[in-house]
């Protein structure tokens, strides 16, 4: 446990009770997470790169897809340097595509951020489409009918 480990968290779930007691608990059995809310979408890549400078080595993005994907796009900026950094999730959005995938207990968000604290990482491949990276699985047999029945409801 000596990585600094940081939790950026969505600032939507920052007082979600479950949440406070996630952060808490793992807390409680000796593991040092700071947790950091950004503002505003435009705010987390400066914050997780200051977090990354003041020497965090693990970074668990709590929030959906979109924000593992925004961390992700911040971590690796334009491709070129491989960042040597461990990306943790902590699922909170809707559907928790990419967190699934990845097999993680997606309602057991403790269990979460201890794997974000303490699991080695493995590499993940990173696509490019127009323009920014994208890390999020997208498994049309099980996003697809949810996509088309969100649609409808409009």
């Amino acid at each position: 446990m000596a990585d600094t480990t940081v939790f950026v968290l969505h600032r939507k779930s920052a007082n979600e009770p479950y949440v406070k007691e996630a952060v808490k608990t793992v807390r409680k059995e000796g593991y040092d997470l700071r947790v950091l809310v950004p503002f505003s979408k435009s705010e987390k890549p400066r914050i997780l790169h200051e977090a990354l400078e003041r020497g965090a080595t693990r970074i668990i993005a709590g929030g959906g897809d979109g924000t593992i994907n925004a961390i992700a796009n911040a971590l690796i900026g334009n491709g070129k340097i491989k960042p040597d950094v461990t990306l943790g999730i902590c699922p909170l959005g809707t559907a928790n595509d990419f967190a699934r995938g990845c097999e993680l207990p997606v309602d057991d968000l403790a269990e979460c951020l201890r794997i974000g604290c303490e699991r080695e990482g493995r590499e993940i491949d990173v696509g490019v489409l127009n323009g920014p990276e994208f890390s999020s699985t997208w498994p049309a047999w099980d996003s697809a009918p949810r996509l088309r029945q969100r649609r409808r409801s409009r």
